[in-house]
């Protein structure tokens, strides 16, 4: 008769129901890994349809040929000329081209008017010009009433460089013994002391020169102007 709990008969049971568990469980994989593989088979089917109808068939390519380089043929023997007199090429004359005669027209002459001699100039002798006016005599010329301050006009920037020099001026003298117009006649350093000396001078009063019935006349007197620093 059938054991208790836990007998061999229970073992025998347990294992019997775990065999047809496996064996269905095997049978569903298998099941599915069938349909997987068809439906992979279909759909491989499908696109290489696809693709067959889409995708134009690729151009088939003529075969290569292989060309080969043919050597160029020697060129022919050279056949020596036939021993006999020699030929010389005569040079062909040159055509003569006809000469072209050109009557040119000729220059109708121009008698040009013989120039007139020119007319005499007048000589230097002849002509009218206006003499100088004559100087009037002087009784006494004018003189000096003073001597400029040279060291009060001395150029600063000659001065700092130690720079001296000498001006010889004209002075025109009015009838009241001022100074008028001073000319430099002459200048050492060239330029370096003209404006020091018109400055100088202009400052300067003479005694006007007097003629022989003792008025007082306007004149011209020459000084001369020593820049020297002092020491």
């Amino acid at each position: 008769g059938p054991r208790a709990r836990g007998g061999k008969p229970a073992v025998i049971a347990h294992r019997t129901t775990r065999i047809a568990r496996n064996r269905k469980r095997h049978r569903h994989l298998a099941l599915g890994a069938i349909a997987g593989v068809a439906a992979t088979a279909l759909l491989l089917t499908a696109l290489s349809q696809l693709g067959a109808q889409t995708l134009p068939a690729p151009a088939v390519l003529p075969p290569l040929r292989v060309l080969r380089h043919q050597p160029a043929p020697p060129p022919p023997p050279v056949t020596p000329p036939p021993s006999g007199p020699s030929t010389t090429a005569m040079p062909l004359p040159a055509p003569s081209l006809p000469t072209l005669a050109l009557a040119l027209p000729q220059t109708p002459s121009v008698a040009l008017p013989t120039p007139s001699a020119p007319s005499a100039l007048p000589s230097l002798s002849t002509m009218n010009v206006p003499a100088a006016p004559a100087v009037a005599s002087l009784a006494h010329r004018a003189q000096r009433l003073g001597v400029p301050d040279l060291q009060r006009y001395y150029p600063q920037s000659l001065a700092r460089r130690g720079v001296e020099g000498r001006t010889h001026v004209r002075l025109s003298i009015d009838a009241t013994g001022r100074v008028q117009t001073i000319t430099v006649l002459e200048s050492e350093p060239p330029g370096a002391f003209d404006k020091a000396s018109r400055s100088a001078l202009r400052q300067l009063r003479y005694r006007p020169a007097t003629d022989a019935s003792g008025q007082a006349v306007a004149s011209t007197v020459e000084e001369t102007l020593l820049w020297s620093i002092a020491r």
